[in-house]
């Protein structure tokens, strides 16, 4: 009988741990994601079908991943403070950390990046990207886990955009950022600076007539309905990153590492891949409701690099890296 009692009692505490872990080593790490953009977006999508993914099968649920997009942890601000102070173990931001790295500032260079493609290898290269993550890393001891896109901006109008021309005497919003408002002023636009959650309310009321954003933020944000024209400029490819803090960093085994560090650059690649296939749904849904969608030609797009170039000469004298790294970008080829 107390035999038969002991198995009984061996075989329900086996069931039990079984049930409790699902067949999985018990959780040992909670990994908290803060995401500055909606969960849509193609780094946030990245971060839950790879990112999360890969972390918890490698590890057999000994790591946790728990996403907190849409900024519900806080803005670019508050997330870089939380990952730089240990509070959260893994941010994606955009180059809210240029007052530390001021080489971040590279993203917003007007024109620098022939392609979506060539931005995304620029960003993953050890030249460039490369050089940020190490700058980053040994000033704050954030790593820079991978790259992601965070759309190519283009302007869009209530009045016709549809050649360079066309930029003159346009009231366009751009953020307040000054590689930002000179590119805008290059082109010929008046510029007017507002904060994004009084962009819709101004179109709508004609305080402005256009503004620069990916064309899924021209979507998201509903702009579209008070839009008419777009000038698909791709004059900026902005990125977002994948940032861990050096706490969480050294709480991890080197085969830990190894599993996180490979599930960053699969997301990061995963989300370029998402993105890339958006730009031309976010373009017929732009025709389908009605919007011209106009793509500059090779003499306006080496016109436009023309205009900008006063504002490359003031960066390389405001910035002693900006000369060499720009270099470094344009030699950067895709295959």
């Amino acid at each position: 009988m107390k035999k038969l009692v002991a198995l009984c009692l061996a075989a329900v505490f086996a069931t039990v741990a079984f049930s409790a872990c699902g067949g999985k080593k018990q959780v040992e790490k909670v990994v908290k994601v803060g995401i500055v953009v909606p969960a849509t977006q193609s780094v946030a999508v990245a971060m839950n079908d790879k990112f999360k993914e890969i972390i918890e099968s490698k590890t057999d649920g000994a790591i946790e991943v728990q996403l907190f997009p849409d900024g519900v942890l806080g803005g670019e601000r508050e997330l870089y403070d939380s990952v730089k102070d240990g509070k959260l173990e893994v941010i994606v931001i955009g180059s809210y950390f240029y007052n530390e790295v001021p080489q971040i500032l590279i993203t917003d260079f007007p024109f620098l990046y022939r392609s979506v493609d060539h931005a995304q290898a620029v960003y993953n290269s050890p030249e460039v990207g490369g050089e940020i993550a190490r700058v980053l890393e040994e000033k704050t001891g954030i790593k820079i886990l991978g790259w992601g896109p965070n759309g190519v901006r283009s302007f869009s109008s209530a009045k016709p955009l549809e050649k360079l021309a066309d930029f003159k005497g346009q009231r366009i919003r751009m953020p307040n950022n000054k590689i930002h408002i000179a590119l805008a002023k290059a082109l010929g636009a008046n510029v007017v600076i507002l904060p994004m959650g009084d962009i819709f309310t101004s179109l709508e009321q004609k305080v402005i007539d256009g503004q620069d954003n990916p064309l899924r933020t021209l979507i998201s944000y509903g702009w579209y309905e008070v839009q008419k024209y777009v000038f698909e400029t791709n004059h900026m490819v902005a990125s977002l990153e994948i940032l861990a803090s050096p706490q969480f960093w050294a709480s991890l085994t080197p085969e830990q590492q190894a599993i996180v560090a490979q599930a960053a650059q699969e997301a990061s690649d995963y989300a370029w891949d998402h993105y890339k296939k958006s730009i031309s749904e976010d373009e017929k849904f732009l025709a389908d409701n009605g919007l011209v969608v106009t793509v500059p030609t090779d003499d306006e797009k080496a016109q436009m690099q023309r205009l900008v170039e006063p504002i490359y000469t003031d960066l390389y004298k405001e910035y002693p890296w900006a000369r060499d790294l720009v270099a470094k970008a344009k030699a950067i080829n895709v295959q």
